[in-house]
């Protein structure tokens, strides 16, 4: 089994969803967990398929997986 090391936005949850994960990427991580970030969940049970989406999008764009999710 392989195991991969990732970070959540949790140490990073007084900036956006997106300073968070290119926090995360620079410090070398290739996943990351969403947890609240500036006061808003960008992902939560009942989020629309655009939303989703977008944080997808978010972490690919600085180069992160998201692997984990506590949305609420």
């Amino acid at each position: 089994m392989k195991h991969i090391i990732g970070c959540t936005t949790r140490p990073y949850g007084s900036l956006t969803f997106a300073e968070g994960c290119k926090q995360i990427a620079a410090a070398g991580y290739t996943h990351v967990g969403v947890f609240s970030s500036a006061g808003k969940t960008p992902v939560i049970a009942d989020s629309t398929k655009e939303e989703i989406a977008e944080a997808r999008k978010t972490a690919a764009d600085a180069g992160l997986t998201p692997s984990l999710l506590i949305g609420g």
